[in-house]
């Protein structure tokens, strides 16, 4: 799981730019709490779990009643679930965190990528409609924030349309993979991991609507730009290229 909130500084940075009231880290029990948040930050990284969890129970009962450390805390406990496995009670946990980002000013781009990550998750556990709800959720934020053809919302249309898929709206997911796709390669051309990781999607669509030599082209497509960008070896590329091979001889 890729944290929001990687450091204090950005907290800091944040609350300054957008008028937010900061942590005031001033005293030393502001200190104290900043050094078991980084501690444990830390830990879940070394995958030390079990020092990683007394860390994350000792910030939340020194909160002070920070909505922002509440925040904090709550990531690195939905982090530490999902290392361990956990993931039904780091998407509840996720879900708490949102709830907490909207009693504060965050800049929208954050409560949009809290929607995302909370869409994953639910993803994962298979809630299929929930996932695509948080997509939903993410997807106008993120045009207001960075604009309709940014790679971020390319991002969210391809956790739609995952979501969408696997909700056997195969139309509906096409139509957003292609979309997805357009968005890419305008921002980064053909040859990137987004590109790549997107056409394989598309090729899985297609090839569930039965459109054998679309699905082919783009799985050729995903074998090449994934063989570059990670390597021969990756499981991907290997898989697309399978995928690629198996369409030509039925289409033959």
């Amino acid at each position: 799981m890729k944290r929001l909130f990687i450091a204090l500084f950005f907290v800091l940075q944040m609350s300054s730019a957008y008028g937010i009231p900061c942590f005031a880290f001033t005293g030393a029990k502001d200190n104290d709490w900043a050094r078991v948040y980084e501690a444990a930050g830390d830990a879940l990284d070394r995958a030390d779990f079990a020092l990683a969890e007394v860390l994350i129970r000792r910030g939340m009962t020194a909160t002070a009643g920070s909505e922002f450390r509440k925040i904090l805390v709550l990531e690195l406990l939905a982090e530490l679930y999902e290392k361990q496995g956990k993931l039904f009670e780091a998407e509840i946990v996720l879900r708490v965190m949102v709830s907490h980002i909207g009693r504060v000013t965050f800049p929208p781009n954050i409560l949009a990528a809290a929607y995302l990550k909370v869409g994953e998750l639910n993803y994962r556990l298979n809630d299929f409609d929930a996932a695509a709800g948080e997509a939903l959720q993410a997807i106008p934020i993120l045009v207001f924030c960075y604009g309709a053809e940014s790679p971020q919302v390319a991002v969210a249309l391809n956790n739609l349309a995952a979501a969408e898929c696997s909700q056997d709206k195969l139309s509906e997911a096409q139509a957003h993979f292609r979309r997805a796709l357009e968005i890419v390669r305008k921002n980064e051309g053909q040859k990137s991991e987004l590109y790549g990781m997107t056409a394989l999607n598309l090729a899985f669509v297609c090839r569930r609507l039965e459109n054998r030599k679309e699905a082919a082209f783009w799985y050729q497509k995903a074998a090449k730009v994934l063989s570059l960008v990670r390597g021969a070896n990756d499981p991907d590329a290997i898989e697309a290229a399978r995928q690629f091979s198996m369409s030509t001889r039925k289409i033959h």
